[in-house]
């Protein structure tokens, strides 16, 4: 099989049918599994299952990932170069950011990956009006002045799309805790 794009039968078959229990079963025997896409545009059973909001089956893929040192697949880009973070961040599903992230932040350098337009999940969550994603990755941001989050390739930044979006406020109060007072 191709190792990027894996056409096993039972595999593809599972996620693309949403046969999660199978798809689970194979992703803790073989950890590999986690990284396969399963097409360009849908990414892997993880994007797939984030997608679909499935948060029992997302926290078991991380775990998985997580039980067989894979979770370099957690930054794996779909065709638009979206993580599942990106996924979650942009369907405003916070429990799901959450989990990728991990309990005690371990993986919130995720925050920091771009996709093909220059948009981080924050970007994303912003961007698509997903409050409550946007502060608990907003709470995530590094204290190091890297404003690229912030900011898209087209040179939009997160406050452009604050005022279009009409959350101004919530970002008034996100940048005085980050920004302000550095």
């Amino acid at each position: 099989y191709n190792s990027k794009y894996f056409k096993g039968e039972d595999f593809h078959g599972s996620v693309v049918q949403g046969n999660w229990d199978d798809v689970i079963h194979m992703c803790e025997n073989k950890g590999m599994l986690c990284k396969i896409m399963i097409n360009a545009s849908r990414g892997t059973a993880l994007h797939v299952a984030v997608s679909e909001g499935n948060e029992v089956v997302v926290n078991r893929l991380v775990e998985s990932m997580i039980n067989h040192n894979m979770v370099e697949a957690l930054e794996w880009k779909d065709e638009k170069g979206d993580t599942p973070l990106h996924l979650a961040a942009s369907r405003g599903l916070k429990h799901i950011c959450e989990c990728i992230i991990g309990p005690n932040y371990e993986r919130k350098y995720l925050i920091t990956i771009h996709n093909e337009e220059g948009e981080t999940p924050l970007f994303q969550a912003a961007l698509s009006w997903q409050k409550q994603a946007f502060m608990y990755l907003s709470s995530l941001m590094p204290d190091d002045e890297n404003y690229s989050v912030l900011i898209r390739r087209n040179g939009d930044s997160i406050l452009h799309v604050a005022i279009r979006r009409e959350f101004f406020g919530k970002l008034l109060n996100f940048l005085a805790l980050h920004f302000i007072y550095c």
